[in-house]
């Protein structure tokens, strides 16, 4: 995507000269000057019209506080904000940071918070542990290939009020035991926040919640175990990009009964697909440090239109426990959900459980039920999609909070990363390339927004009021051409707000060229909680995107 470089044309000084003649030379010196400029940028290009994109933004805010605290906008002409009596001086254009679109944003990212003003003044220093003049220091313990790519991006693009992102790299392990220590060490860094930890099977939380503890703030960005309540309870440290698991689980419980109860197992195949109704079973992962989901938001969603399950039609997974188990582990959950005549199996399970372990077997037992999958531990992802077994592949599908996944030149992080390094080039044939980058460009992206939304005075507090009281301008959510998500933080603590329908197929080759793909129901249409379609909504119907 093209970069308008357009900048703010400098203001020229006024002095005060003794004599009609020097006053002579210097105006036409003057009009020369202005001839040579550039044209001033318009007004979603110049942040200090932004302001009003931001909505009871808190007293700490740039837009108020960028001039000093209260102060209203300059006046502008043609857009470009006009000196006034205290202003007659040059501005280093290179510190002009551009706005994108209208309403203005931050960034060609269409997920991008509202623009702030340019700034310039006193940041207060250490504002808080981790906060210095100069610097924000964030630890980064997984997903490291593209950090100084994303560093310099954000650091170039946001306005963090003198201040840039440097890293540290503590933590990563699975254990739960290291993700204490990760903290700890973390701690001692003298961090401000965290991105995301490594993927434990959703049981990240104890590394987060050691965070908080300890008053550091933290992003998410992958499917966890986590629910609105327990970043709440946490607050103001604890945020996610994706939705948490309750609100994934109540929105899947609402989809299942308007539209999959009472009705023929239509996207099964085998014996399987001649039953008259559906009979529902569960599979869950049990993460690697021993977490349980809490599954009764979906079981109360599912409950309060007949469908419930019983010991027979619930079974438990676990996350990286070794081939062995793993396989044993699936052959008894497949015989069990056949002999129960279970023609829909809803799969709140780990990636590692569903492709390794519970479909090579199904097909090896000759079943082929229909498997409601989703974003919840990596299942609707076309990097799985192309070497999962593929009869039951086929019958796969369900609801994806994640944005679609398009061809990498039209997605923000590859834009990021091409904008640090215009000569990077991804090395092909492996689709973990692509699918890796976003984990840690997504939890960057919600610290660089609440960062610029809290103003000079960055702390817990004014990083939580930023965010949750700025409204993002979203521009063509759920639309061509990208059909991202709604963002925003309204009354919570995760970002993305809809999602959308999806079904898995080895018949395509994805948007990032891999065989394999997650196709999206009518090009990428999105839904929320009250809003679920009753019928199948183009599931399986093609086009693939």
């Amino acid at each position: 995507m093209a970069l308008d470089q357009t900048r703010a044309r400098p203001r020229t000084p006024g002095f005060v000269y003794g004599s009609i003649t020097l006053v002579m030379l210097v105006v036409l010196g003057v009009i020369a000057l202005i001839a040579r400029q550039p044209p001033p940028p318009t007004i979603a290009e110049f942040a200090p019209n932004a302001q009003e994109q931001i909505e009871d933004a808190p007293e700490e805010q740039a837009a108020r506080r960028g001039r000093g605290a209260g102060a209203s906008p300059p006046p502008t002409e043609g857009g470009v904000p006009t000196p006034g009596p205290a202003e007659q001086r040059f501005i280093d254009t290179p510190r002009v940071r551009r706005c994108v679109g209208n309403p203005p944003r931050q960034t060609e990212d269409p997920q991008s918070p509202p623009c702030v003003p340019y700034w310039e003044g006193d940041n207060g220093g250490a504002t808080w542990r981790g906060v210095t003049r100069n610097e924000i220091k964030i630890n980064v313990p997984a997903n490291q290939g593209h950090l100084d790519h994303f560093l310099a991006y954000f650091n170039s693009r946001y306005e963090f009020y003198g201040r840039k992102l440097v890293a540290v790299q503590k933590g990563g392990d699975h254990e739960a035991v290291k993700m204490v220590a990760a903290a700890q060490a973390a701690d001692a860094e003298g961090v401000f926040a965290s991105t995301m930890y490594g993927d434990a099977g959703g049981g990240e939380s104890i590394y987060y919640d050691e965070l908080a503890r300890r008053g550091i703030i933290s992003v998410d960005a992958r499917p966890s175990m986590s629910t609105e309540a327990d970043l709440a309870k946490h607050h103001p440290y604890r945020w996610s990009f994706l939705p948490t698991h309750d609100v994934m689980q109540r929105n899947e419980g609402e989809w299942i009964c308007k539209a999959l109860k009472d009705r023929p197992p239509e996207f099964a195949s085998g014996r399987e697909r001649t039953a008259q109704t559906r009979r529902f079973g569960l599979v869950y992962t049990k993460s690697s440090n021993n977490q349980v989901p809490d599954l009764s938001h979906l079981k109360g969603a599912l409950a309060r239109c007949g469908i419930t399950f019983t010991r027979d039609t619930e079974a438990e997974m676990v996350h990286n426990e070794g081939d062995a188990q793993g396989i044993q582990r699936a052959q008894t959950v497949v015989i069990q959900m056949q002999s129960q005549n279970v023609t829909t199996i809803i799969c709140a399970c780990h990636t590692q459980n569903s492709g390794l372990y519970l479909y090579p077997n199904a097909s090896k037992q000759g079943y082929y039920p229909e498997w409601i999958i989703g974003t919840y531990m990596y299942q609707a992802e076309d990097a799985h999609a192309g070497s999962w077994d593929p009869a039951q592949v086929e019958n796969s599908f369900g609801i994806s909070w994640l944005n679609k996944q398009i061809a990498p030149d039209q997605s923000a992080w590859y834009w990021a990363i091409k904008e640090a390094e215009p000569g990077y080039r991804f090395p092909s044939g492996n689709p973990y390339v692509y699918y890796e980058p976003r984990y840690l460009y997504y939890p960057m992206l919600v610290l660089a927004s609440g960062i610029q939304l809290a103003g000079p005075n960055l702390n817990p507090t004014t990083f939580a009021r930023g965010l949750q009281q700025a409204r993002w301008p979203n521009p063509n959510a759920g639309r061509a051409p990208y059909w991202q998500a709604t963002i925003g933080f309204g009354g919570d603590h995760s970002a993305v707000e809809d999602g959308t329908l999806v079904w898995l197929t080895r018949s395509q080759r994805s948007n990032w060229g891999m065989p394999g793909a997650t196709c999206f129901a009518q090009q990428g249409i999105r839904y929320r909680l009250g809003g679920w379609p009753s019928d199948n909504a183009g599931l399986f119907q093609p086009p693939c995107y």
